[in-house]
């Protein structure tokens, strides 16, 4: 007499026929994954750890990132697989299936081509499709875990670079009674005129300020102020007085810009169509009354002086027998002034903005404090050299060019030449003179005149002197790799944790709650064995080559029943002699 043999109660927390261990492998995925965000959070945008490494190890971030990823994977996916078998048992308690199923369904439980085949054969009728679909997932965890890490490159202060301007509060080349410097006599050194001329001469561009000190090459500086030469432009055109008169055959329109005080008075001919420009300065002794748009400045700026000039082709064709043609007039102010500055470097490359700029504040009296600017610098300028450059800009801005339309030059003095270039020279593509100034001639003009200011600038902030040269710290900066963590890419681990967890529970669930709950045999080829009956095994007979197999396997449905005495059995259709219990 056969002995008879029952299965414990299947208990879920135990070790054999339970599921502790599939519930313990997905609260292990879910622990890697919390711990890959506190591994991640201290370093999101900090620096890279130094020498690319964390934890002074060689194991960098992606790395970290890789291996927690693929280990919370194997992690979960063991659970899934579990599932999937104990979901085989579950569909052959239903109804008879084709035998050839279970070995579908041990092969969708190892890899995504079983598990295809598993859904194609059971067209997705089975809730072992969703962990098919998980393993799928599980393909995008590794590569989507990695889009958790960027990095980009930041500039972060630099303890071990320099950075700084040279500022300057005062200038004094020499020191002599101010009533002992004759016009006569009234060189200033020559470095100065070399600043000068170098301003003066610089056609194709405009003279960039002088360089900061930046070993690193990318440096940022606050606005800070230093002695300067300043320029200002007004255009006076409106100021001009017009006098016709004929000498002869030709008539002649004279032109002047003030009655008290007479600067020039120059004739341009009506039918000449060469381009006239002239250039005179105030005068330089006596009360300063000579400004006719800068009234206001304070009296003996450095140099105060009209441009009136006739460019022909902006006279109209045929030209008017009135003499009416287009003559404009402009004032310059040279003057000093404490400009403030604001610097950047960046990439080895120094940009210089000019802000708003301080007057200075009484007139030239030997070296007499002049301003104070909100660091509370005293601003020094001595009387000589003042009165010096003062003389000398009269030299230079003065006298008269004129260009016929045969190209020919008539002039009235040769360092008036530079200065009125720009003035009658066509700026367009058709010339090669100044077609790098935009816009207008008179735009022209004026960028020569702030090469002048910002060349002697720069000479004055480049002579070193400890009294009245201080230097203006900056930071240094120095590019850095920082780590950014896009944390949108965790949900990724996130809800592929959350899928599994529910496809295990929802697996547990339906088996505690089947005919099968007594036992969970999943994966474990022995309850395969044991499983089959006695007219099973003599149906499918002994092993042969696999597509032999695997034919008679189609063929033969089986349905998984308990029989009294034997337990739980894979049985056939014809098997009809064996004592079926549902409820065992």
């Amino acid at each position: 007499m056969a002995k008879k043999t029952h299965l414990r109660s299947g208990q879920i927390w135990s070790y054999e026929g339970g599921w502790v261990i599939e519930l313990l492998s997905a609260a292990a995925g879910s622990i890697l994954i919390v711990g890959l965000v506190f591994a991640l959070r201290p370093h999101d945008q900090h620096r890279l750890p130094h020498l690319g490494s964390l934890f002074g190890s060689n194991l960098s971030l992606n790395t970290l990132v890789a291996v927690i990823s693929i280990l919370s994977k194997a992690a979960f996916l063991y659970p899934v697989a579990e599932c999937i078998s104990q979901q085989k048992w579950m569909y052959f308690g239903v109804e008879p299936r084709p035998l050839n199923r279970l070995s579908t369904f041990d092969q969708a439980s190892r890899g995504l081509w079983g598990g295809m085949t598993l859904i194609w054969e059971t067209k997705a009728r089975t809730p072992a499709a969703i962990g098919v679909l998980l393993m799928l997932y599980a393909l995008t965890v590794d590569p989507l875990s990695q889009q958790l890490l960027s990095s980009e490159v930041r500039l972060v202060p630099s303890v071990e670079s320099t950075a700084n301007a040279t500022a300057r509060t005062g200038i004094c080349h020499w020191w002599t009674e101010a009533n002992s410097v004759e016009e006569n006599d009234s060189t200033p050194s020559l470095d100065s005129q070399g600043a000068i001329l170098s301003g003066l001469y610089a056609d194709r561009e405009a003279i960039l300020d002088i360089a900061p000190v930046c070993s690193s090459g990318n440096c940022t500086f606050e606005p800070y102020y230093s002695l300067s030469v300043c320029p200002s432009f007004a255009n006076v055109t409106s100021h001009l007085k017009k006098g016709v008169y004929s000498t002869g055959q030709w008539a002649h329109t004279s032109y002047n810009l003030s009655d008290e005080n007479l600067l020039f008075t120059q004739s341009f001919q009506i039918h000449g169509l060469g381009n006239i420009s002239m250039v005179s300065s105030s005068s330089l002794n006596g009360a300063y009354v000579d400004s006719i748009a800068f009234q206001n400045v304070l009296p003996q700026p450095l140099s105060d002086f009209f441009v009136i000039y006739r460019y022909a082709g902006d006279v109209p064709d045929p030209p008017p027998d009135d003499g009416d043609w287009p003559i404009q007039a402009t004032e310059v102010l040279l003057e000093w002034c404490v400009q403030r500055f604001t610097t950047t470097v960046t990439n080895g490359i120094a940009s210089t903005q000019r802000l708003d700029h301080i007057r200075l504040d009484s007139r030239l009296q030997g070296r007499p404090p002049l301003i104070s600017d909100p660091l509370h610098s005293i601003y020094q300028i001595d009387q000589d050299t003042d009165i010096r450059l003062r003389y000398h800009f009269r030299k230079v801005f003065v006298g008269s060019w004129e260009r016929t339309r045969q190209g020919v030059d008539n002039l009235g003095s040769n360092s008036a030449l530079p200065l009125l270039q720009p003035l009658v020279m066509r700026m367009d593509s058709k010339h090669n003179d100044f077609v790098t100034f935009a816009g207008t001639r008179q735009r022209a003009f004026e960028i020569r005149m702030q090469n002048i200011a910002t060349s002697l600038t720069n000479y004055m902030r480049s002579v070193q002197d400890n009294n009245i040269t201080f230097t203006h710290n900056g930071v240094a900066l120095e590019a850095a790799l920082f780590i950014v963590i896009s944390w949108k890419w965790i949900a990724v681990p996130i809800l592929f944790a959350v899928l599994v967890w529910v496809f295990l529970l929802l697996t547990i669930t339906a088996h505690r709650s089947g005919k099968l709950h007594k036992a969970a045999w999943k994966s474990s080829s022995l309850a395969t064995l044991h499983a089959l009956s006695p007219g099973v095994q003599q149906n499918k007979g002994g092993v042969d080559s696999h597509a032999l197999m695997l034919d008679r396997d189609k063929k033969l449905k089986v349905c998984l029943q308990y029989v009294a005495g034997q337990g739980w059995r894979l049985i056939a259709d014809s098997e009809t002699e064996i004592l079926l219990h549902t409820d065992p």
